[in-house]
């Protein structure tokens, strides 16, 4: 599953990958409608699962670390974006 950037700040699939290939992007979004999930871009297997949005986000973030250049988007309940938040921090400012 790859994510496009829309207008409107929500994600929906599409063919083309807006982010660059060297950079890792984990969503924490919904799973169904009891947990969160976070899964990475182009991946169908939910690495972090759980019931608390703010556990399944810790453990996400923990995640994303440890790769060089990675980005979390944090989805709201409806899908839309709540944040975003890229790591190392500098690459933020790139």
């Amino acid at each position: 599953m790859t994510f496009l950037r829309d207008t409107d700040s929500t994600f929906t699939p599409s063919t083309k990958n807006y982010f660059t290939m060297n950079q890792r992007v984990y969503h924490v979004m919904r799973n169904g409608r009891d947990g969160w999930k976070g899964v990475m871009e182009n991946s169908k297997h939910s690495p972090v699962v759980g019931d608390s949005k703010q556990d399944v986000i810790n453990r996400t973030i923990a995640l994303a670390k440890s790769h060089s250049k990675c980005s979390v988007i944090i989805h709201k309940i409806d899908g839309s974006i709540q944040e975003e938040q890229k790591f190392p921090r500098s690459a933020a400012r790139l």
